[in-house]
């Protein structure tokens, strides 16, 4: 490995790291959050609204409140399936205790070579495309990898109607480079309950499990936490500012 191919795993490592450690900063503000908003009994809905004509102080508390709860899942969806990204073999490990979690559903299938025969020729990437859909006729292709040794095979990633992962999906088909033909696949919809979870956690993160609406939806919650980190420092500044006062009466 090359000193600049060492730099980007060093550097990747740290981001990583950095990632997470806002992702689990995120989640404790959330599950904090939830608490502290938590209201009491015949109060809900004044908690989930912000009140009409209030003053400043209230104006800031309730924006505070609205924003956090309502983007409360989200967040924590997004929080999880990021550390789930970044630390997938532990995830599994945990996710494995509730239901089998045989495959890694986004890693490539161990094992899958071609077989160079003497004096074979490569098939054309359209014989192994029309392999793949014969396997799974009503998906659409996706992505595909061409061999990259005498071993490699084609890798196509395919999309089935109902999966979540619109731009990178998991159904794949192997095929030999040399004979064109399938030496394996992996079909999500025979996936595990344990399986399917993780497989769901990109589509989630990104937001296309729900189509546009999704990525809307996740791109306009990448900016609640600012709106939450500013109201809540400019409560903070209001509650500080009336403490001050409370302290300069009595004294007065």
């Amino acid at each position: 490995m090359g000193v600049r191919s060492a730099l980007r795993v060093v550097v990747g490592r740290q981001r990583a790291k950095s990632c997470w450690d806002v992702g689990v900063c995120l989640l404790v503000s959330v599950l904090t959050g939830v608490y502290l908003w938590w209201p009491s009994r015949g109060r809900l809905w004044q908690a989930l609204t912000i009140k009409r004509h209030a003053g400043a102080e209230r104006r800031v508390f309730d924006l505070h409140k609205c924003f956090g709860i309502y983007a409360a899942m989200v967040l924590t969806v997004l929080a999880f399936s990021g550390f789930y990204l970044i630390y997938s073999d532990q995830v599994r490990l945990v996710v494995n205790l509730f239901s089998p979690v045989k495959m890694d559903p986004w890693a490539d299938l161990e094992g899958a070579k071609s077989n160079p025969l003497p004096g074979a020729v490569a098939v054309s990437i359209d014989n192994a495309v029309a392999a793949a859909q014969a396997a799974f006729p009503a998906a659409e292709l996706k992505q595909m990898l061409t061999p990259a040794d005498a071993t490699g095979v084609y890798t196509l990633h395919l999309r089935q109607p109902g999966e979540a992962n619109h731009y990178w999906p998991s159904t794949t088909v192997y095929v030999d480079q040399y004979s064109g033909q399938v030496i394996a696949t992996r079909d999500p919809m025979r996936f595990s309950n344990g399986e399917t979870f993780l497989n769901l956690q990109y589509p989630l993160h990104t937001g296309e499990a729900l189509g546009l609406a999704g990525r809307i939806i996740i791109c306009a919650t990448g900016w609640v936490p600012l709106v939450l980190y500013v109201t809540g420092l400019l409560r903070w500044r209001q509650k500080a500012a009336g403490q001050r006062r409370h302290k300069s009466g009595k004294n007065g």
